[in-house]
This record gives structure tokens, sequence and C-alpha cells, in this order.
């Protein structure tokens, strides 16, 4: 008999980038680029981690959080919003 893991759930890292950032991103040289890579792959991981070990702590099946999504925003800004 095959069984399946008890507690499982997939997830995967993505960013959006206004244009004139996205260009700079993509301009990087093959060192930096993949640094970049890295720091987002392993972000999404910790956060995943910290996600998924709460669920477990409490008894809570992954499943639960099946198709829900987190999203970062990180906004440059040349002066300190009113709202900060």
């Amino acid at each position: 008999m095959t069984r399946g893991p008890k507690n499982q759930i997939w997830s995967r890292a993505d960013y959006d980038a206004s244009p004139y950032l996205d260009s700079i991103i993509t301009s990087f040289d093959p060192k930096r680029n993949n640094r970049a890579a890295r720091l987002i792959n392993g972000t999404h991981n910790y956060l995943a981690s910290l996600i998924t070990d709460q669920l477990r702590d409490n008894g809570i099946p992954f499943a639960a959080i099946s198709g829900e999504t987190f999203t970062l925003t990180i906004r440059f800004a040349s002066e300190v919003p009113e709202e900060a």
C-alpha cells in the first residue's frame, strides 16, 4: 500500500516589478542575478516554513491554506510617506 505524506503543501515564489525596476533587475550581471534569485527563493522558503510550522503546531492540516496567497510589496520612495 502506498501512502502519501499526511501534511503536504506546495508553494511557489513569484515576483512582479514595475517595468523600470524589472529592467534594472534583468540587467544584473549573472552573478548578481543569481544572488537575487537565491534571496527571493530563500525568503520564500523561510516564510512558507514559518506558516506551515504554525499550522503543524496547532494541528491544522496544510490543505487549509490551499489556494491562499501571500504578497509582499516593496515600494521605493524619495520621501517618507505620511502614513508611515
